[in-house]
């Protein structure tokens, strides 16, 4: 089986109904939840609580995209930072690199909403349909990537002159 991660960067107070979606992402024992917080919250098996401040996020993120956009020739971005948690989402593309630590032993890396209710992910995101596609859905609310250098850094397609 395949192994997917959800990296979920979060900061700030928790909505009320967290708990629902924290019960929903218990329910997919095969998937498994990267939380990166700066809430005092529960961890489980599959959800692994990563306990930083947004600061922390926004210096790593910037640190490895300005040496990845160096190693690629890329001149013409100003990996600005975080400065707000909405912020974030800006980077959403960009979080198989920014987490790769955290990644590596997984064969796709993704991110999702918490005010989402899961049913059976692996109902829906087979083996089969994971062998097909690199990134599957595309709304951002939920979506997958395959973690694989190429794909990781597709993001910087658009700003690579050379691409």
């Amino acid at each position: 089986m395949k192994k997917i991660c959800l990296v979920i960067p979060y900061f700030g107070k928790f909505n009320n109904y967290y708990h629902l979606w924290m019960e929903s992402a218990k329910c997919n024992k095969t998937v498994d939840f990267h939380i990166y917080t700066d809430q005092q919250i529960e961890g489980f098996a599959n959800i692994k609580v990563h306990q930083t401040t947004l600061s922390e996020i926004s210096d790593l993120a910037v640190r490895k995209l300005s040496k990845i956009s160096e190693d690629n020739n890329i001149h013409n971005i100003n990996w600005g930072g975080v400065n707000s948690p909405y912020k974030l989402c800006d980077y959403k593309p960009a979080y198989g690199l920014i987490f790769d630590e955290d990644l590596q032993d997984y064969d796709f890396w993704g991110h999702c909403d918490v005010d989402l209710i899961f049913g059976d992910i692996r109902k829906f995101i087979t083996d089969d349909i994971l062998n097909k596609y690199d990134r599957i859905l595309s709304r951002g609310h939920f979506s997958l990537y395959r973690n694989n250098k190429e794909t990781n850094l597709t993001f910087l397609l658009s700003h690579n002159n050379n691409a």
